[in-house]
């Protein structure tokens, strides 16, 4: 018996082998995970993190798959859905598990009057998610109302560490590139009047509801804003200069880009992860040509390294 079958023997209820990672993902793309586990408490997904790594497995934890783009071939090793969800405040402070979804934890707070998390309504993606990719809208992120996180590092070790130390900056940290797996994100927020706050987050949600395509299989934003001081919350839209570039009108095989936001690609039913990197390089070649500028992507690549699969 190799490693992947002692292991998947040992876990048989809760893993399984070559599981087609679409059903896992918002972009509903993405080839077979050679072991797939759904975790529903820290102890279980840690039991299984520790057990795979010490056989010499590749460990990848995914939430609710959006803000990801999976390869064709699948993903080598072990994927963790984290399905931890505990969730819980202690006077002005919210402490959530990884697999909270992000909508959940504002809801949350908002039930329990405390403020700084309404402007990133409608974000799609868990708090494990969002704490990796620095999620934030409308001029808030999450870096700033972290009070600490727990983690999981290679060695099996639990720890934990401050904003201080997770290098974060737009839409991302050091965790984006780094082994440790978040365990548990603490948010310290202020009071607030829980009717401002939900009519604050209905609003943004509206907007947001208004301007994309919701209804779609998509990863959310595929590149990230542009820095600029002089622009409104800092940025420059990088869905406005990729429609000024002509992207609305980009396809390569079943990807496309949205006719509704031209920074969000989607898939119309059937399209690869090779379709989505080649689109994305058109857009960045159509928006490099006009303007100059070099995009960056948001989304991030899971699998086979970013380039082109053969």
């Amino acid at each position: 018996m190799n490693t992947v079958e002692r292991l998947a023997d040992q876990y048989c209820r809760i893993i399984r082998q070559n599981v087609s990672l679409a059903d896992y993902t918002t972009f509903g793309i993405g080839g077979p995970a050679e072991l797939l586990a759904e975790a529903d408490s820290a102890d279980v997904l840690t039991a299984i993190v520790r057990d795979c790594r010490s056989a010499g497995l590749p460990v990848t934890v995914m939430g609710e798959g959006s803000n990801v783009l999976c390869s064709d071939q699948g993903i080598d090793g072990l994927v963790v859905i984290n399905r931890c969800r505990r969730l819980w405040s202690d006077g002005c402070k919210i402490i959530a598990e990884a697999g909270v979804g992000l909508g959940d934890l504002i809801d949350f707070a908002i039930c329990n009057g405390l403020a700084g998390l309404e402007q990133m309504a409608g974000i799609p993606g868990t708090v494990g998610g969002a704490v990796i990719g620095n999620a934030g809208a409308y001029g808030q992120s999450v870096a700033e109302k972290l009070a600490q996180v727990i983690l999981l590092d290679e060695s099996g070790a639990v720890f934990q560490q401050g904003p201080g130390e997770l290098g974060f900056g737009y839409r991302t940290s050091r965790l984006k590139s780094s082994p440790d797996i978040v365990l548990r994100a603490d948010f310290l927020l202020v009071p607030g009047v829980p009717e401002h706050l939900r009519r604050c987050a209905d609003e943004i949600i509206a907007l947001r509801e208004a301007k994309l395509p919701v209804n779609e299989k998509c990863a959310g934003s595929y590149f990230k804003n542009i820095e600029d001081p002089t622009a409104p919350y800092g940025k420059v839209a990088a869905g406005k200069l990729l429609e000024e570039a002509g992207a609305k009108s980009f396809c390569v095989g079943q990807a496309a880009v949205s006719e509704k936001h031209a920074n969000v690609i989607i898939n119309r039913g059937g399209a690869r992860a090779t379709d989505v990197l080649l689109l994305a390089d058109n857009m960045k070649t159509a928006v490099r040509a006009k303007f100059g500028v070099e995009l960056e992507e948001e989304v991030r690549f899971l699998g086979t390294p970013m380039g082109r699969e053969t």
